[in-house]
């Protein structure tokens, strides 16, 4: 199963991350740009599966259409990503007690 397939079938109308990582050079809105190794945040409005474009829906910015062959990774929130980098890289959990104070 293809990303867009996955995205499709699982985040339909619902919010989701979006991370496009070293992939990605720009990406223009109507008023305002992320730079490279931003993550997007937005509402899956459809996914052309044939074409493999997801359309996203960036709240108070318009519609945005990424190639699918170009996410990285995704996630639905609550999750927070830079806790869990942080807690792999730690290898405990952000702002846990450490054991030896």
């Amino acid at each position: 199963m293809a990303v867009g397939d996955f995205i499709k079938n699982r985040f339909l109308d619902q919010e989701i991350f979006i991370s496009c990582g070293e992939n990605a050079e720009t990406i223009t809105y109507d008023q305002a740009w992320a730079a490279n190794k931003e993550f997007l945040r937005g509402i899956v409005v459809d996914v052309d599966t044939e074409n493999n474009v997801l359309e996203l829906e960036i709240p108070e910015n318009g519609i945005i259409y990424i190639n699918c062959d170009h996410i990285i990774s995704f996630w639905e929130p609550p999750l927070d990503y830079h806790r869990s980098v942080a807690t792999s890289l730690t290898r405990r959990v952000v702002g846990a007690k450490r054991k030896d104070k």
